[in-house]
């Protein structure tokens, strides 16, 4: 079974052993006990990892959501009509956000992309520009090497293609 890049980037950056098996994705933990699931294991980050420490309640919150979310993302994955709804959503949400949780680089950024990257790969150049906001936060993410992995980057361009001005 392949590792999936969300495993690759949580062990290389929590220095975790999340195991993949046909059984599911699990950590164990140093009492004997396991937790499975990335989105259990996301939380299980954020309630111990000391760069979490300092999130308000509501921002715990709202990386839950975001957690939750990535289960929509993935059940729509064969759904063009499903996809563009998410893809509106979200950039909607990143409209005034450079990230999804308190205004700074988590976990839940990485699960996001990384659930999204699919998506995205066959979005064209003219709805990546209807999709501004999430496109730039798409961009910014996939800079960082340790978030993007094996995932090649995804091409954006710096213009627009359509400025909405007829020259005739």
């Amino acid at each position: 079974m392949a590792t999936s890049p969300t495993i690759l980037y949580l062990n290389e950056t929590y220095k975790k052993k999340i195991k993949c098996s046909e059984k599911g994705i699990s950590l164990n933990l140093n009492d004997g006990k396991s937790i499975s699931g990335i989105s259990s294991i996301a939380k299980y980050l954020q309630r111990t990892q000391p760069e979490f420490q300092d999130l308000s309640l509501e921002d715990r919150m709202v990386f839950e959501q975001w957690l939750e979310y990535r289960n929509i993302i993935t059940n729509c994955s064969d759904d063009i009509e499903s996809q563009k709804i998410v893809l509106k959503e979200l950039n909607g949400y990143l409209k005034d956000k450079v990230y999804f949780v308190a205004e700074r680089f988590t976990v839940a950024d990485v699960i996001i992309y990384h659930s999204l990257y699919e998506i995205y790969k066959k979005v064209t150049f003219q709805d990546k520009e209807n999709y501004i906001y999430l496109s730039r936060w798409f961009n910014n993410i996939q800079q960082d090497k340790r978030t993007r992995q094996s995932l090649p980057q995804l091409k954006f361009l710096r213009t627009l293609i359509y400025d909405g001005f007829n020259g005739h």
